[in-house]
Formats: C-alpha cells, sequence, structure tokens
C-alpha cells in the first residue's frame, strides 16, 4: 500500500512539472522565437544530461569509464 502512495506521489510530481513547463513555455513564446525556445529547452535538456553524467562518474565507487566519454549514448542526442 505504502508503495502505490509513493508511485501516485511521483505521478503527482511529474505532471506538476510537465504543467510548470507548459507554462514557461508559453512565457518564453511571448520574448523568444519559436527556434530560440526550442533551442533553450534543448540547451536545458542538454545540460541537464551532463549534470547527471558528472554526478555519476564523480560519485564513490562510480565505474572507471563511466559517463558519456565511455560512449553512453541518451536518447535525445
Amino acid at each position: 500500500m505504502e508503495l502505490k502512495k509513493l508511485v501516485s506521489s511521483y505521478e503527482d510530481a511529474r505532471i506538476k512539472e510537465a504543467e510548470l513547463i507548459r507554462l514557461y513555455t508559453d512565457e518564453f513564446y511571448k520574448v523568444l522565437s519559436p527556434e530560440k525556445t526550442v533551442r533553450m529547452l534543448m540547451a536545458e535538456e542538454h545540460f541537464r544530461f551532463k549534470m547527471i553524467d558528472t554526478w555519476r562518474s564523480h560519485r564513490p565507487g562510480a565505474p572507471m569509464g563511466s559517463g558519456e566519454s565511455a560512449g553512453q549514448v541518451h536518447p535525445d542526442r
């Protein structure tokens, strides 16, 4: 039962995140062209993956050669 609550909370958080993205994207369209808005969103996603990669490769016990330099491919690249 506790796991169902956890999954539900996770789903709620993802929905809120999607709503925020939509809200901010609409605001970005007011000051940026659609092309620049897409480039900004893609840069943000790339930065997020880069930070996760950095964290993974610097944590204790991480296998040698982990991260992008080892050929790890992300689905959106």
